[in-house]
């Protein structure tokens, strides 16, 4: 017989070669190339579920995979605080063409003006100094307090506009808006 580490010859029986002093025994190897094999693919899909893991969950990779299987995604979710006499936009980007569904809760202060506008429409908002709310007609009210609407919009870039109109002399606190914005296939 011979080594299987060395090559040399040794006897048929023996245990560990008496050239090299390492086994002989090719089972112990077999097994112990196999543990190794085992322990590196652990390794490997630990690793692999440690980059991954931090990114699952969360709202950019749901919204990702809901565009990618057309299903149900909640675009935006989240509660903003505005001042009196004053506007904000938050961005709403449909994915993909679905049924639109926004909410939006006056939590406490003034009620709000909400329009719904195209982004390229920003700058006639703006020219305007926000007097005239441009855009969708059946996305939009005047000093609500509570708003639901849900149509079906083309898939595209959108603004979510509120303004709190009050007269500043009348309300100076802050206005607290829940808002919801769901799109549907």
């Amino acid at each position: 017989m011979n080594c299987p580490h060395c090559s040399k010859v040794i006897p048929d029986d023996a245990k560990v070669c008496h050239h090299c002093c390492r086994s002989c025994d090719t089972k112990i190897h077999t097994r112990l190339r196999s543990a190794f094999y085992v322990a590196g693919l652990f390794v490997f899909l630990l690793a692999a579920y440690l980059a991954i893991r931090p990114n699952s969950g969360t709202p950019q990779t749901n919204v990702v995979m809901a565009s990618a299987v057309h299903t149900s995604v909640v675009l935006k979710d989240e509660t903003q605080t505005l001042r009196s006499k004053s506007w904000r936009s938050i961005p709403i980007d449909t994915l993909y063409s679905g049924n639109l569904a926004i909410d939006i809760h006056v939590l406490r202060g003034n009620p709000l003006d909400v329009a719904l506008i195209p982004l390229d429409q920003m700058d006639k908002l703006r020219s305007s100094g926000s007097k005239d709310l441009p855009g969708d007609p059946n996305f939009s009210a005047v000093k609500t307090a509570a708003f639901h609407h849900s149509q079906a919009m083309p898939q595209g870039n959108y603004l979510l506009v509120f303004r709190d109109a009050s007269l500043g002399i009348l309300s100076t606190s802050p206005t607290n808006v829940a808002i919801k914005v769901t799109l549907n296939p």
